[in-house]
């Protein structure tokens, strides 16, 4: 019987650390494999983590050229790392600003939430001046710039999310969730819907435009989600007008981890509706996060405390007269170690996917992530294998969105 094997591109990819040098070293990094936020940031020029200076309170910043143990400036007065210090309690998230690349926003349980210019370079000093501030009434878990609206925030609670003009800190709408929230994601290239999911082991679909007032509560449609006690991640697919999501948590037995495809075209009220397929991936209690390229369609997961990092292609059909896409299924590449790690030691605490201007285009390379260790953040770098290694492979690259 004839074997057929699935033309990808992407088959062949190999993913394995960076040397020594590429890597960030001797940082004093908080121990967050625990919490609910990816706890690291980066776009290409910079990268930010939560420092153990006060309890957690503390937000670092570093260029990304600062590699190896010379992460502090020599202009430095003191010779220590500069900080952002303006949190009085632990710094909960961070975000960059994806239509400006020296703005970075972060938020503490204390309430506040704080927007910070970086200089040119880096700082060279401490920072407690803020670009600007505001505070929520509850304690803020995460941060979500708008993919498509520049200084459209929203803050994600436990029991809301919050939208705010973060130019102006004027809060322009509000959604009360039925139950604590673990994550939500924004439709790529719309301005109104947004995936949330809960701890009542739901998910739900809000449209901002359907709110009656700036205050909604209970509007949007609920699908069961992953059954599991634990925390899940949603994140949409697709470079067009997306009508796919992906969703990772735990099964019943709160020990299963599960990957699930959701088309929002059929989700309904009704249980399980909109679920194309769920997918058994191992068991362990560590939350899978997605990290979605939309011009390859390469699906990252990266599991906290796990060593491992798993590669799926989505398989996506677009049409491109009507600008809309739909997703034949989820196809996985790779789940490995990576090259030159440790798999006792290199424990994954967070990670963040760089920007495509980051990749070495010449060897191949067409994602690069950053991954938050003990005391340290690693490249892990992920190249497609090919004879010619001297010459530009475009078929690797296909067009890109650009600021």
């Amino acid at each position: 019987m004839a074997s057929f094997v699935r033309d990808s591109k992407y088959r062949n990819i190999l993913v394995s650390a960076g040397s020594r040098e590429t890597c960030y070293e001797q940082l004093r990094t908080v121990n967050s494999a625990t919490s609910e936020g990816c706890n690291l940031a980066a776009n290409s020029k910079f990268l930010a983590y939560t420092d153990a200076s006060g309890g957690g309170s503390a937000l670092a910043v570093l260029p990304l050229s600062s590699v190896g143990k010379n992460h502090i400036p020599i202009t430095s007065t003191a010779y220590q790392q500069p900080l952002i210090r303006g949190h009085s309690a632990a710094v909960s998230d961070f975000t960059f600003n994806p239509f400006n690349e020296h703005i970075v926003t972060s938020c503490s349980v204390d309430g506040s939430v704080n927007t910070w210019e970086i200089p040119h370079g880096g700082y060279i000093s401490d920072c407690t001046s803020a670009k600007s501030s505001f505070n929520v009434v509850n304690s803020p878990l995460g941060l979500y710039y708008h993919p498509c609206i520049s200084d459209i925030l929203t803050v994600r609670s436990k029991s809301s999310i919050n939208i705010y003009n973060n130019e102006r800190s004027e809060e322009i709408f509000s959604y009360n969730c039925a139950a604590d929230s673990y994550s939500m994601s924004w439709a790529p290239n719309t301005s109104n819907l947004m995936a949330v999911t809960c701890k009542n082991k739901n998910m739900y679909l809000v449209d901002t435009r359907l709110a009656s007032t700036s205050t909604s509560s209970g509007t949007g449609i609920c699908v069961s989600g992953h059954q599991g006690n634990r925390a899940s991640r949603v994140s949409f697919l697709g470079e067009y007008n997306s009508n796919y999501i992906v969703s990772t948590g735990h099964g019943k037995n709160n020990q299963d981890r599960e990957l699930c495809l959701w088309d929002i075209r059929q989700c309904t009220s009704d249980t399980n509706s909109g679920a194309v397929n769920t997918t058994r991936l191992d068991t362990s209690t560590g939350v899978l996060m997605p990290f979605f390229d939309y011009d390859t369609n390469l699906l990252v997961l990266l599991g906290k405390g796990d060593a491992s990092v798993r590669v799926f292609e989505v398989d996506t059909v677009v049409n491109t007269t009507s600008e809309t896409e739909s997703v034949n299924g989820i196809h996985p590449i790779i789940n490995t170690v990576p090259t030159g790690c440790n798999a006792s030691t290199d424990i994954t605490r967070g990670a963040a996917i760089l920007p495509k201007q980051c990749n070495d285009l010449m060897k191949c390379e067409v994602l690069k992530i950053l991954r938050l260790h003990e005391n340290n953040i690693q490249q892990v770098n992920m190249k497609v294998t090919r004879k010619e290694t001297t010459k530009f492979h475009a078929d690797l690259y296909p067009p890109t969105i650009t600021l």
